[in-house]
């Protein structure tokens, strides 16, 4: 969930703030999975569903707000190819979502993909050259035995992560 303080979205008229929440949704009728998103103008007591936004998606959106980028980011669980990738996108309106790019560095990837993260990180005490740290959870799998979590550390401007 992310506070719209600036009403980037214009879901909230004028510059009023408000609440969006991103989640995996599930269409039982075409089994397949999409990101949805769903909006609040009173401080989450009433919701207002939105459209399914990026489809054919694992899931398990975040969505951050990127000042060296001036955009929002949003990281989401995919497999691409039977291969489990973290998907980049970006936006100006957190309401259409253009992709940016794939990650999958050297990785536990004999199982799904979840709950992926992207944020920065001052390693040397540098604000104005952060690193950044791509995390996500690995499900239960035949190499460990048991769920995981995975990280890398590397640069990303926006659009492309790299470890």
């Amino acid at each position: 969930m992310v506070v719209d303080t600036n009403n980037t979205s214009g879901l909230f008229g004028g510059t009023n703030a408000g609440l969006i929440a991103y989640y995996t949704n599930f269409d039982l009728s075409t089994k397949q999975q999409s990101v949805s998103m769903s909006f609040s103008s009173d401080a989450g007591r009433h919701w207002s569903a939105g459209p399914a936004l990026i489809g054919l998606a694992i899931g398990d959106p975040e969505v951050f707000w990127n000042s060296q980028a001036g955009a929002w980011n949003m990281v989401i669980a995919i497999v691409d190819a039977g291969i489990p990738k973290v998907a980049i996108y970006k936006s100006s309106t957190m309401l259409s979502w253009v992709y940016q790019s794939a990650f999958n560095g050297t990785s536990l990837s004999g199982a799904v993909w979840e709950n992926p993260n992207l944020f920065p990180i001052n390693l040397d005490g540098n604000s104005a050259t952060p690193e950044w740290v791509l995390i996500n959870g690995v499900g239960d799998n035949t190499t460990t035995n048991r769920s995981e979590m995975q990280y890398w550390v590397g640069s990303f401007d926006g659009s492309t992560f790299t470890a």
